[in-house]
């Protein structure tokens, strides 16, 4: 009995079978352990190359796009060029084929292997090369495909693919690019102007180069103020600023302005509260024409002509072109006549003693760059009838006279200088005059037939200044119409005064559309049969979207 109850109580087994479960249930734990580590790694493994790649599809995303818009740029300005040669052509024999802008442009993306056609798709670049990463060799396949074609649009996705040679990994990535072709001046009248003095007609209207006034005799962003007996004959609006009256001040139409930005100083002016509208917003786009740098830099590279002289006998002889410098102020050289038979380029082009010059243009336009202009007491007379473009760098004195008595859509100067220019009271030009950046003054007696355009600060008109049918286009000048000058047109500036019995009454330009000849060209054209100036081009990327 004793013994069998020492059996029973014999407990040396059990401590082994305790070690060998906590053995297995470790080793269980431990593999767990290490598949969840194992599977961690490989997930954090394909998160990295997950995202390594997602970079380098971005990469190429972003390499793509810059390498699209750089040869948009080259493709364009290509076209631009291309596209005006065959405009001019076609303006002179509307035999030839009436040129349209997307067509050039599409020439010329794909002389630069780009898609041309719809759906049509092209490889930007697979030669992009990129480190090893965590022994994988990374690559990005980048390919363009046109969407859409369209006069006006263009509509590209670039589409970025990277991923790791020899793996199924991949990320692809794309975004939408469109390149908006904007004509934003149509060639299309909306109406026209009654010449009365609200102004009635169409709104103001832009042409292909820059805004044509038709429903305001006066526009402005800022002030407008009307002083001592100034007038405006017709309709005007501010943007943004104050439009004031003093004494015997008066404007007949309508005023665009808010309430609280209308000013008058005595009970007599009143009643023009009641033509109070509201206000406008000023032009966008381009109110001004581009100006013709580009052309003015162009001529500068022709060489001069060469020397010329000029002979009232055997013993009276006389230098009129020396060293790329036209000179005429010698009794022997009046009447002399320059025949332009293409463009032309002179340091300084001076008339003085009362010369009179004859500028021949023929049948055809000319171009002619001079660095310095002074005519003094001379006197240009043009003949032909071909245009006559202006260019002049540095310096402009007109005292005498130009065109006085010709077509004023035949003349058009274009001033790139920063000097002020002055046209005095013996100045008579007939013809349009664009300074690019230069203040302007017209003395009293000073006669400007033709549109006035420039990108200065400060435009005066004095004294006994008049005009008819003249458009001062102005958008960054402060405007005065003084001590009783009078001008028959409209003005577009940043504000103006009108004052000392000085007045301004709407009219049509006298400009005929698209007559200001050039690159400057500032009149446009309203003519449907006439291809209007390039396009801009405006490059709109829509939001990256992953495929």
């Amino acid at each position: 009995m004793n013994r069998h109850t020492s059996l029973l109580r014999n407990e040396k087994g059990y401590a082994f079978l305790l070690v060998f479960l906590t053995i297995i249930l470790v080793t269980v734990l431990g593999l767990s352990i290490l598949t969840v580590s194992n599977n961690t790694l490989t997930t954090s493994t394909h998160e990295r190359d997950d995202q390594s790649i997602y970079y380098i599809a971005e990469a190429g995303l972003n390499y793509g796009r810059e390498k699209f818009n750089q040869n948009i740029e080259t493709a364009y300005n290509a076209a631009v060029e291309n596209y005006n040669d065959a405009k001019l052509a076609f303006e002179k024999d509307p035999n030839k084929p009436k040129p349209v802008f997307s067509n050039f442009l599409i020439v010329e993306l794909n002389s630069l292997g780009y898609p041309t056609t719809e759906m049509d798709k092209r490889n930007l670049d697979n030669n992009l090369k990129f480190e090893n990463q965590f022994g994988k060799t990374p690559k990005v396949i980048v390919d363009l495909t046109l969407e859409k074609i369209h006069q006006n649009e263009l509509q590209y996705v670039i589409k970025s693919t990277g991923q790791f040679e020899g793996t199924s990994i991949e990320r692809t990535l794309q975004q939408r690019i469109k390149i908006a072709l904007d004509y934003t001046n149509s060639n299309d009248n909306e109406g026209t102007n009654n010449g009365g003095s609200n102004n009635g007609g169409s709104n103001g209207n832009s042409n292909e180069n820059h805004y044509v006034p038709s429903e305001f005799t006066v526009q402005t962003k800022g002030n407008i103020i009307v002083n001592a007996g100034g007038k405006i004959d017709g309709n005007v609006a501010s943007a943004g600023g104050n439009i004031s009256l003093t004494g015997g001040a008066s404007i007949t139409g309508n005023i665009g302005t808010s309430p609280e930005n209308f000013n008058v100083d005595n009970p007599g002016l009143e009643y023009l509260k009641n033509q109070v509208t509201e206000p406008k917003d000023f032009p966008t786009g381009n109110v001004l024409a581009p100006f013709p740098s580009d052309k003015m830099n162009d001529l500068s590279q022709l060489n001069y002509p060469p020397n010329e002289e000029v002979a009232a006998s055997q013993w009276n002889k006389t230098d009129i072109i020396n060293n790329g410098n036209f000179q005429a102020d010698n009794w022997m050289t009046n009447n002399y006549t320059l025949n332009l038979t293409g463009d032309t380029h002179f340091k300084q082009f001076k008339v003085d003693q009362n010369n009179k010059i004859v500028i021949n243009v023929g049948d055809t336009d000319k171009d002619l760059y001079i660095e310095n202009l002074d005519i003094l007491r001379g006197h240009i007379e043009i003949v032909g009838t071909g245009k006559l473009n202006i260019y002049v760098k540095n310096s402009v004195n007109i005292t005498g006279s130009f065109n006085q008595n010709g077509d004023v859509n035949q003349v058009n100067f274009s001033y790139s200088g920063s000097a002020p220019v002055k046209f005095s009271a013996d100045t008579k030009i007939s013809g349009s005059f664009y300074a690019q950046e230069a203040d302007l003054t017209f003395a009293a007696g000073a006669s400007v037939k033709g549109n006035i355009y420039t990108g200065g600060d400060n435009v005066t008109f004095n004294g006994g200044f008049t005009s008819t049918g003249q458009h001062i286009i102005a958008p960054n000048a402060n405007v005065k119409v003084e001590a009783g000058a009078h001008i028959k047109g409209a003005i577009v500036a940043d504000t103006i005064i009108v004052d000392g019995g000085a007045s301004v009454t709407f009219s049509e330009s006298i400009v005929s559309p698209g007559n200001n000849g050039g690159s400057n060209n500032p009149g446009g054209s309203n003519n449907p049969n006439v291809p209007p100036s390039p396009p801009n081009k405006n490059i709109i990327e829509e939001i990256i979207l992953e495929k």
